[in-house]
């Protein structure tokens, strides 16, 4: 097992809007995803067997903020899941009343803020050999602290209105 800094890590996506017409000002999304991402560390690869994420927190009091700044809240996560058939994290995030979360909100239904990331703490990593000799670092107790809406993604594997069924493809 490799020591990591105990520190907030970040993952971007894609939004990709799928229909959902509302006035709600509900939509669906994916999070994360089992995408490697290169780390300071090495590859890591965030495990999504239900015994590995830790989703109170992100059920219990999820904030969906703007490029993870704490003070630009600008909605709620309300529903959290699992896809065991793909290996994503999906939401249901609903956006607030306020002037501020209407213009994200509309920009998202424009299709001008198309990146979503998730903010979240690894508790245990673990390294995995491959045949190449080379190792990812498996994330397999990790917890999703906030949802955001961002500039710049760094894993377009996930994103709004994606499908249980889609097949995300992991590089």
């Amino acid at each position: 097992m490799s020591k990591i800094k105990t520190e907030k890590f970040y993952r971007s996506a894609h939004i990709e809007l799928v229909g959902r017409e509302n006035d709600d000002r509900r939509i669906e999304l994916a999070f994360s995803s089992e995408k490697p991402v290169e780390r300071y560390f090495g590859q890591e690869v965030l495990d999504h067997q239900p015994r590995s994420v830790r989703l109170g927190r992100l059920t219990d009091t999820g904030a969906l903020l703007v490029n993870h700044d704490p003070d630009d809240l600008v909605g709620k996560v309300e529903e959290v899941h699992l896809s065991g058939t793909d290996n994503v994290g999906r939401a249901t995030v609903r956006f607030g009343n306020s002037a501020r979360a209407q213009e994200v909100y509309q920009d998202v239904q424009d299709g001008i803020r198309t990146g979503v990331s998730v903010g979240y703490q690894i508790h245990k990593l673990e390294e995995e050999k491959l045949d190449d000799d080379t190792s990812i670092f498996r994330a397999t107790d990790w917890e999703p602290m906030e949802i955001s809406l961002v500039s710049i993604p760094a894993d377009a594997s996930v994103g709004v209105g994606r499908s249980d069924g889609e097949r995300l493809s992991v590089v």
